[in-house]
């Protein structure tokens, strides 16, 4: 990896601020590979065409946005560790001297600004975390996960109903949050493939997110024994359409079979 940035990018400390931006470009490289292989075979098109849902579009769209997201923000990234080596080197070159600053900006030895950009305070800011060992991305997940909490502690807030979203700075956060600190789990068939020293590990797993009542679990199963032990209220659906509904501690799988055979025979007759 370091003598691939090298060669693209000149000396050792200018490859290393590029590796994200590399390792976007293999990755996404070998997901480019995979689609189109799939696409050459007509795998894709079968999976478009039998999903009447189109989740499968919204995915593949959802992929493709995030995948370009990701890369604005490994390019910010590869931008603010360049500016933390330029911080260093004129750190060093300033031999222990009081740097020249106008304006809040960090000067040359010839009077030039260090940096330019309509957001230079943003990458000052990154830069002075980086060289320390830490980022600011982390305050500001944390302040936004107690700020949740905050909100949910209060009386007059329905913290069923909270939400978060952004521009720019405020959507990179949402998004931070939604990863590190999501109120909603999606699992489909968890244990599907596994062994039965496997499934009761991440069982077990689900039963802790169970117990905090903050959470909300959606679980998709076709195991009865699993779907009534962990399932607050069962939905049954055929086809993206709902079939009928019945809490957990009561459903059986009679009441169940009935409601997707008395589907079948509507579908039937």
């Amino acid at each position: 990896m370091r003598s691939i940035t090298r060669i693209l990018f000149g000396s050792n400390a200018e490859s290393m601020d590029y590796a994200p931006l590399l390792k976007w470009i293999l990755v996404n490289t070998l997901a480019a590979f995979g689609v189109l292989t799939l696409w050459h075979f007509g795998v894709l098109q079968q999976i478009f065409e039998s999903d009447r849902t189109r989740v499968s579009t919204i995915i593949f769209v959802v992929f493709v946005v995030t995948a370009l997201h990701c890369l604005f923000q490994t390019v910010v990234v590869s931008r603010e560790l360049v500016a933390a080596r330029k911080v260093r080197v004129t750190l060093d070159a300033n031999g222990g001297r009081k740097l020249l600053t106008q304006n809040g900006k960090i000067l040359t030895a010839d009077g030039k600004p260090q940096f330019s950009g309509t957001t230079t305070e943003h990458f000052l800011v990154g830069v002075g975390a980086i060289l320390v060992g830490t980022s600011t991305a982390r305050y500001r997940i944390y302040d936004g996960m107690r700020a949740l909490d905050y909100l949910e502690s209060r009386p007059e807030i329905d913290a069923t109903r909270l939400g978060c979203t952004g521009c720019s700075g405020g959507g990179t956060l949402t998004s931070y949050l939604m990863a590190l600190d999501p109120q909603v789990y999606m699992f489909d068939e968890p244990t599907a493939g596994m062994s039965h020293d496997e499934a009761p590990v991440i069982l077990n797993l689900i039963r802790q997110l169970k117990g905090d009542k903050t959470k909300t679990i959606l679980l998709v199963e076709h195991k009865m024994d699993v779907v009534r032990e962990l399932s607050d209220r069962i939905i049954v659906l055929f086809r993206g359409e709902v079939m009928g509904e019945v809490d957990g501690e009561g459903a059986d799988v009679n009441t169940i079979g009935q409601m997707m055979l008395g589907h079948a025979l509507e579908v039937a007759a």
